[in-house]
């Protein structure tokens, strides 16, 4: 999905962005989510974790954007080979582009209440456990700042 966001700017959500364009940084913040929450390695804990924090819409619609790039391609093909079939394929072309949008604009946004649902849970968590605020990298402070009026 890295590659399909950039394509689009990331629809302008400074969120999506830097989960994107500062990999490691997201990485550490997800590690160190797993380490304060007392997940650590147990692969089942992270999985439900994620579940609750919205993991399984980002899933969802990185899945149906896939499915509608290869319906696009599919009326594609039926226009240029088939004249017998030129509707069907223009039908196809244009469900499979409505949804191809449609989709990227949903798993813009599911994406980023992923991302805000995990840092605020890391936050809140440490805050709790150590009585400050946790040091963010400074990527995420300036997304954050660049977010503010």
């Amino acid at each position: 999905m890295p590659v399909v966001s950039r394509w689009v700017g990331h629809l302008d959500n400074p969120v999506v962005a830097w989960s994107i364009d500062h990999e490691n940084e997201w990485k550490r913040i997800k590690y160190e989510y797993r380490e304060v929450t007392g997940i650590k390695g147990d692969r089942h804990k992270w999985e439900d974790s994620k579940a609750k924090l919205g993991k399984f819409g980002v899933r969802l619609f990185r899945t149906t954007i896939y499915l509608c790039l290869l319906m696009s391609i599919a009326g594609v093909v039926d226009v240029v080979r088939s004249t017998e079939f030129r509707k069907r394929g223009l039908a196809v072309t244009v469900v499979g582009v409505v949804g191809t949008v449609m989709s990227l604009v949903l798993w813009v946004d599911r994406q980023e209440r992923y991302v805000d649902n995990l840092v605020s849970g890391y936050r809140s968590v440490y805050f709790e456990q150590n009585g400050s605020e946790p040091s963010m990298p400074e990527s995420y402070r300036k997304m954050v700042e660049s977010k503010l009026p």
